[in-house]
């Protein structure tokens, strides 16, 4: 897959020469015929790239939810797409609205989404400190 990626959205690449340059600098490693990022944190760091744009869009909030309901991979990425954002405001908020349908959807409220809809909102305002952050109601 990263090869055809490569050839389509570098069009001129040499996939072999490619390959080589990164795995010669550590960014992916191979395992026999399998390629993987040499750390997790690049993947995290692509997905939340990926994830940028419209704070609606269906992927976004269902990644978020999943972190909301335990889901500890999406944590990293939630962190990476809220200081690629820039909009603390508005990412207060959107933070909150998944909070409420998550907690809604528990029968009995959820502790445990409470917990990480805050552990969310402590990393947005410690990422943007200057900015003026009113909890949605």
């Amino acid at each position: 897959d990263v090869e055809q990626v490569a050839k389509e959205a570098l069009k001129e690449v040499n996939w072999n020469t490619l390959k080589s340059e990164l795995l010669r600098d550590g960014l992916i490693i191979q395992m026999g015929q399998m390629l993987s990022f040499a750390h997790h944190s690049f993947q995290e760091f692509l997905t939340a790239r990926y994830l940028l744009g419209d704070m609606n869009a269906n992927y976004l909030g269902a990644c978020c939810d999943e972190f909301l309901k335990g889901s500890d991979w999406w944590q990293e990425v939630l962190c990476f797409y809220i200081d690629l954002a820039g909009k603390p405001q508005e990412l207060r908020e959107w933070i909150d609205e998944r909070l409420k349908g998550v907690v809604r959807s528990s029968a009995g409220g959820n502790p445990e989404a409470e917990k990480r809809g805050t552990f969310l909102g402590e990393y947005l305002a410690a990422s943007f400190p200057f900015a003026k952050m009113v909890k949605a109601r």
